[in-house]
């Protein structure tokens, strides 16, 4: 059975404490200059200069990159072999039971099903076994140690070059699996497909509803 890899890396600021979507586009001019060796590691699949990014696309529109046209190789950020690593990466610091989600297959009217964890004595074998029988899950890496870290390099990366803390997510679907429901996020995501194929369906705020939001709230 084959599988559908995607990282997310997820661009957000703390404010106040917490994590929110850094709504401020107009505050480019503070972002620190881009160290040349972090370009050099990025230029790959970043798909144009950090500050035309910030000015033109940042809080604004949606980039979309097909791999035909780009001729960017997945394998160059992040290869299927080191899954196994991977999950040890959680398992040797003890997180594997509580950030990575376990997404159980749909029911037979389709809706979703609620999301579990791992137990400690999950094996890596086991996963495998869940996803061979339609299972996905979600790995959130910000919760491992610097140090073992997985993709902890291209995290620096772009906190260097953005001036912003990221976080990085991978998803890893079973075959035809459709893990998530039409969601919003309160930050900048740049999603990357690294193996197999997945039907995306994304969509950009519509000025109506946004001047129908403003219109409501201060009525």
């Amino acid at each position: 059975m084959s599988f559908h890899w995607c990282l997310r890396l997820v661009l957000f600021l703390f404010l106040g404490g917490g994590a929110s979507g850094w709504t401020g586009s107009e505050l480019n001019h503070i972002l620190p200059e881009p160290k040349g060796d972090v370009v050099d590691l990025l230029k790959e699949f970043f798909p144009m200069a950090i500050g035309e990014f910030f000015q033109e696309y940042y809080d604004t529109k949606m980039i979309l990159l097909k791999q035909n046209d780009t001729k960017w190789n997945p394998d160059s950020m992040w290869n299927v072999s080191q899954f196994e690593a991977m999950y040890e990466a959680f398992v040797n610091s003890n997180m594997h039971t509580s950030h990575i989600s376990v997404h159980a297959p749909r029911d037979q009217n389709g809706k979703s099903v609620k999301k579990s964890k791992l137990s400690a004595d999950t094996s890596f074998a086991e996963v495998q076994h869940q996803l061979d029988t339609g299972s996905s899950f979600v790995f959130r890496f910000e919760y491992i140690p610097e140090a073992t870290r997985p993709l902890f390099e291209l995290e620096r990366a772009l906190r260097d070059m953005t001036g912003i803390p990221v976080s990085i997510h991978m998803y890893v679907s079973a075959a035809g699996a459709k893990v998530l429901n039409p969601h919003t996020d309160p930050y900048d995501v740049m999603v990357f497909q690294i193996e197999g194929r997945k039907n995306w369906t994304a969509c950009v705020p519509v000025p109506e509803v946004c001047c129908f939001a403003h219109s409501f709230f201060v009525c």
